[in-house]
């Protein structure tokens, strides 16, 4: 069901009906909470995935504060999946990606050194795992 309505949130979106796929997104995460809840190992990145889309479509409607909130909360799951396993290059390079995302929109919120710490804490993080790559280290994930 969660994933269902994921797929509506995607299609209302692309029809230009925000607040409907907003309410879709908002089923959705409601829906991977409660399947993290049961299968943290099996749902929690779906979950950071799910708060991603949501947080991009708050933000699309002028609502930044409640966009940082959701985009926090996927940051701190993919933390706990990279401190599980620091061997998950795949985990490592989406960290990085949603620490830089975040500081972006706590940029245009006005708290640039917090945007600054996150984009050069993401920015190391896909460092991090280019060079283990590189340099013959496994990814997982």
């Amino acid at each position: 069901m969660a994933a269902a309505y994921h797929a509506r949130a995607t299609h209302l979106s692309d029809l230009d009906r925000a607040d409907e796929a907003l309410d879709a997104l908002g089923d959705a995460v409601t829906a991977y909470r409660v399947l993290a809840a049961r299968s943290p190992a099996e749902y929690r990145e779906v979950l950071a995935i799910a708060l991603t889309h949501q947080a991009a479509q708050l933000g699309d409607l002028g609502r930044r504060h409640d966009a940082v909130n959701d985009l926090a909360a996927a940051t701190d799951i993919y933390q706990s999946v990279v401190t599980e396993n620091p061997l998950d290059l795949a985990a490592q390079r989406r960290l990085g990606a949603y620490k830089i995302e975040l500081g972006r929109m706590w940029a245009a919120l006005g708290d640039t050194q917090r945007a600054a710490r996150l984009h050069r804490d993401g920015e190391l993080l896909i460092q991090h795992a280019t060079e283990t790559e590189e340099s013959g280290g496994t990814a997982t994930g």
